[in-house]
């Protein structure tokens, strides 16, 4: 798609792109993404070894190459023209490679496969066959040609035998697959999911078979799913049905860009750490493309904190050291990364700096860029018209880019990098005092909550409210771990936990509680709220804690259910549920490895994964989950965060 070859092309051109951003981007593309991994996997780059993930690709190849896959994926692009129909299909084919990758790497963690990433990648890549297919102007018949087309593909790449089977089998069916590898089976359901239309009985089926999901998780995670890819599709202004020409226009634009950038920011061979001919050769490049005539540049020196003058082709020793806490063009365009001009007629306004770098550059105005690199970061100082200055604003970007480029090919280093053990204690030394200043309030402020307690103690009914500050203190200083849990869903809605519990306690009691002698004790607390948490997630931890309970009583017994509105764990009040059996309890070796995915005994598609996914639903509220034995059985107690309606 040219909207995300246009948005990667941004990226990679950027020196100060992180891997991680990169590889989210490519990732949402699966065209480029089978690209960049084959380039990755062949003889010339990578011999002897196999990359599986985009962030090793990415390290593999190294920034340079990965600009010319892109720029040669963007000239192809440009030269073959696609049609409206051919644009149409790439569309949707965009559209269901994404929902499939999304749903693959939901369902990895949910069920607690080893690599969501790893999932992904096959999820993204599961269709690639279809494309192979549709350049040599063939059909799918069968609907299974494109599976065995993309799992060879990867197999050439000498990938992972089970990535590979994962996209062979991904359209068999449950009896087909049933004791697959788990990957295999992770990308069977989630290419159920990838059409976007309407969640079919056949995906419900499929994720109640092979991992035990009920139909309204199913639907949730669906949903979700669906909301992420629009906001994906919206980020990049894709929609369904509509042309490609702003997008191919857009590209176009941005190749000219780059093509040329490309060839004037490259130093003639006689440049070898020759700053007099350096500068000359960086004059030379700001002229032919950005017409700018004359100049000078400031580079951040990091000692001092200031922006210090670099001799250029006709000013060798120019004395200018301005400081950053200054206040004027120069060091505004630092702190702000974005371009400032100077207009003219704005001479009077100008401080003595300005003034004298407005009348050496010999220009009416004024212009002022940042760049950034690697080794370097700094000003440069232009003389421009007002029509050069409104073509800047304009096209900020690719001046951005092209002043970086020639920087980057041609400032010679001026200075040692800082030793990185004097960065580092810096580092730290501005950590402690963030902690130290968020700290030190905090804890006043707790130690005279606890001698108010102290004085107040005959007072009844204070004591509730002196908590209920200490909890919310405690409950400001969680907020910044709170900040960095993704987690597999947020909260939506409210939920009434009581009558979940008693309808799924319905349902086994005529099943399986018959069947096996198990009766059922339920204990309701009839002050307990609705609680804002999915029904759907709920839903699901119950099933699996109840059926879970009833399996460990072959010979019957009692599976007693109790809910709470409110009990204190760690000094905190939370609403529980709790679900015990009368099994007998559980030995030393399972109580340890309790929520690790095992292998199960029972004969059905799954794999042992019911308390796994339980702990990553339970992790995911933000609950928490506890496991004790009782003189018996075994109980299970999970807390939730009291976050009520208003009501």
């Amino acid at each position: 798609m040219p909207q995300a070859l246009l948005q990667i092309l941004d990226a990679v051109c950027q020196d100060d792109t992180e891997i991680q951003e990169l590889a989210r981007l490519v990732r949402q593309d699966g065209v480029i993404t089978a690209r960049l991994l084959a380039m990755a996997n062949s003889t010339l780059y990578n011999p002897g070894r196999y990359c599986n993930t985009v962030e090793r690709a990415l390290m593999c190849l190294g920034i340079h190459n990965i600009r010319k896959l892109l720029i040669t994926a963007a000239l192809q692009q440009h030269f073959s023209e696609l049609s409206d129909k051919q644009y149409e299909f790439m569309q949707g084919f965009w559209f269901r490679t994404l929902r499939l990758a999304q749903s693959a790497q939901v369902v990895a963690t949910l069920t607690g496969y080893h690599s969501p990433a790893e999932a992904y990648l096959a999820g993204m890549l599961a269709d690639i066959g279809e494309l192979v297919l549709r350049m040599n102007g063939q059909d799918d018949q069968s609907g299974r040609l494109h599976c065995e087309i993309g799992a060879d593909l990867l197999s050439g790449w000498q990938w992972n035998d089970f990535i590979a089977d994962a996209i062979r089998y991904h359209h068999h069916s449950v009896i087909e697959i049933a004791g697959a590898h788990h990957l295999v089976k992770i990308v069977n359901l989630a290419s159920e999911f990838r059409q976007g239309d309407i969640l079919t009985d056949t995906a419900v089926d499929k994720a109640a078979r092979l991992f035990e999901l009920n139909a309204e998780l199913v639907n949730e995670l669906y949903q979700r799913i669906g909301r992420d890819v629009d906001r994906l599709a919206q980020t990049l202004n894709i929609s369904k049905g509509q042309g490609h020409s702003d997008a191919s226009r857009a590209l176009k634009d941005r190749l000219a860009e780059l093509t040329q950038t490309q060839f004037l920011s490259q130093p003639p061979d006689s440049v070898i750490q020759d700053p007099e001919h350096t500068s000359q050769c960086i004059s030379a490049a700001l002229s032919m493309g950005l017409g700018i005539e004359r100049h000078m540049l400031f580079i951040h020196n990091a000692v001092d904190e200031s922006l210090e003058a670099f001799a250029t082709a006709d000013a060798e020793h120019p004395a200018f050291k301005v400081a950053l806490n200054q206040h004027n063009l120069l060091t505004d365009c630092f702190h702000q990364s974005a371009p400032l001009a100077a207009a003219e007629g704005s001479e009077n306004t100008l401080s003595v700096v300005e003034q004298q770098l407005l009348r050496y550059c010999a220009q009416p105005g004024l212009l002022v860029l940042p760049f950034r690199t690697s080794l370097h970061s700094g000003v440069l100082v232009a003389g421009a018209s007002q029509p050069l200055i409104s073509e800047c604003q304009r096209k900020f970007r690719y001046w951005q880019y092209f002043v970086n480029a020639v920087m980057t090919s041609m400032l010679p280093i001026l200075r040692r990098k800082e030793d990185e053990s004097v960065v580092q204690e810096q580092l730290n030394q501005r950590i402690k005092e963030a902690v130290h200043e968020i700290s030190n309030p905090l804890t006043v402020v707790n130690n005279y909550l606890e001698v108010l307690r102290h004085r107040l103690a005959e007072h009844d009914g204070l004591d509730n409210e002196l908590t209920l500050i200490k909890e919310e203190i405690d409950r400001a200083g969680s907020l910044l771990l709170k900040l960095s849990d993704a987690g597999l869903s947020d909260p939506v809605g409210l939920t009434d936990i009581n009558s979940v519990i008693a309808d799924q306690l319905e349902l086994f009691n005529r099943s399986m509680c018959e069947s096996r002698n198990v009766q059922v004790t339920w204990r309701a607390d009839s002050t307990l709220k609705p609680l804002s948490v999915e029904r759907g997630a709920f839903k699901q931890i119950m099933i699996n804690l109840i059926k879970n309970a009833i399996e460990a009583m072959p010979q019957g017994g009692t599976l007693t259910v109790r809910s709470s509105a409110q009990v204190l764990f760690n000094g905190r009040a939370y609403a529980a549920v709790t679900v015990q059996d009368t099994g007998g309890g559980m030995d030393k070796e399972v109580l340890q490895n309790l929520f690790q995915p095992g292998r199960s005994t029972k004969k059905t598609a799954n794999s042992g994964l019911g308390l796994s996914i339980v702990k990553k639903l339970v992790d995911a509220m933000g609950a928490h989950i506890e496991c004790s034995p009782t003189d018996e059985g075994t109980q299970f107690r999970v807390l939730f965060k009291m976050e009520y309606s208003s009501e």
